[in-house]
Formats: structure tokens, C-alpha cells, sequence
């Protein structure tokens, strides 16, 4: 069962802003193909937490305005937090949660099987993966390449990301491929010969700090 204090702002947040409407929702799926990450934190309820490193702050300050705007989260803007990393290396970090909701428990499993984040089904992808969801996964979890660009999916099993490419093809005709990354998993790998079109899709919902990762397209 919810806490008191939980269940009450479950209700404030649900009264406020109703059913999510497809903005929101691109914009969440774009950002669970990336960093985001959702959290069941009761049999019917689930929270989002968008997390990046200091560097990316503006990007994370816009996703935090975007959300908070609409009801989805506090207003009061995200503090700088640190955290000591391998080799004592430490790493300065900023991130917000959203409040909890029931609504978007849907939401939460057509990422999720057993707490465990997944590539949702081709069904989805078409509904939700829009040119700005995209831009949003770009900016939460791409890289400039040498040539081309990355997106860094090495969390996803390999079979999910063919599955993922096929789809990047027919709705964007994107050439992508697997380049092999980290523990032999893969990342989505856009060639440079497909850079000024990718450019053309989410260049315009970018945030300006994330313009370097499509180079000079």
C-alpha cells in the first residue's frame, strides 16, 4: 500500500493533469530507449527518473521544465549531486523524479518484464518512436562517432535490436547497423551517409548544447 504522503500526491498529480497526451508519451519513450528509468513502486503505480551527467545539464533542465510544466513533476529545479565511481574517479550528476502515477503503469510495461527494460513491441515503436521521441533518445543516449553517430543500446539483447533497425529503416530509412561495444553488446550505428537525413529529422527538437553530436549536419 501507498504511503499517506505518496498516495496523496498520486491524486493531485492525476486530478491535475488527466490522461497523458502524445507528446508526453513520445517524449517518455524516447527517453526509456535511453536513460530514463521507471520504478513500480506499488501494484498500481510507477514513477519515471531522468538522469544525466552535469555536462548534459541543459538537456536535463529542459526535460525537467517540459514534465514540470504539464503537472509531471515538481517545479522546484534538480541539484547538482556527486557520486565516486571506480578508481575513486568522481562524477557530478543532476536528476528528478516524476510524480507516481496509476495511468502510466501501461506505460511502464511495455518497457519492463521483471524489472527488466526491454525494446517494446514493433506496435509501439510506430505509435510513439516520433521524430521528436527520437531526438529525445539522441540527446539521452547518442553519441558523435567518428563519421557517423552511436546510440548506445548496449543494455538491449541483440535479437530486439535487429528487430529495432528493420523498424529505423521503414519509418526513417535509416541505414543503421550494430557496431559491437562494451562486454560484446552492441550499439545502433548511423553512417555518415545517412547523417544529413538523421539531421533533417531531430535537428529541430534538439537542444542547442546537443548539436556536437550530429557534427557539422
Amino acid at each position: 500500500m501507498l504511503k499517506t504522503s505518496n498516495r496523496k500526491k498520486l491524486t493531485y498529480a492525476k486530478n491535475k493533469i488527466g490522461a497523458p497526451n502524445i507528446d508526453v508519451l513520445c517524449l517518455l519513450f524516447g527517453s526509456l530507449l535511453g536513460d530514463c528509468h521507471g520504478q513500480q513502486r506499488s501494484s498500481s503505480s510507477v514513477r519515471f527518473t531522468m538522469n544525466q551527467s552535469n555536462k548534459n545539464v541543459e538537456y536535463l533542465m529542459w526535460l525537467h521544465k517540459f514534465f514540470a510544466e504539464r503537472g509531471y513533476c515538481n517545479a522546484t529545479k534538480p541539484n547538482l549531486k556527486k557520486s565516486i565511481k571506480a578508481e575513486n574517479k568522481i562524477c557530478f550528476y543532476r536528476f528528478f523524479h516524476t510524480y507516481s502515477y496509476g495511468n502510466l503503469l501501461w506505460f511502464y510495461k511495455i518497457f519492463y518484464k521483471n524489472k527488466v527494460k526491454f525494446i517494446p513491441e514493433d506496435k509501439y515503436l510506430e505509435l510513439f518512436l516520433s521524430p521528436k521521441a527520437l531526438a529525445v533518445w539522441f540527446m539521452d543516449d547518442g553519441s558523435r562517432g567518428r563519421s557517423g553517430a552511436r546510440l548506445h543500446t548496449e543494455s538491449f539483447e541483440k535479437k530486439d535490436l535487429d528487430r529495432l533497425i528493420v523498424f529505423l529503416k521503414r519509418k526513417y530509412d535509416l541505414n543503421c547497423s550494430l557496431h559491437k561495444g562494451r562486454k560484446n553488446q552492441f550499439m545502433i550505428y548511423i553512417p555518415e551517409r545517412d547523417m544529413a537525413k538523421f539531421s533533417s529529422i531531430v535537428k529541430e527538437h534538439l537542444v542547442e548544447s546537443m548539436y556536437y553530436k550530429l557534427r557539422d549536419y
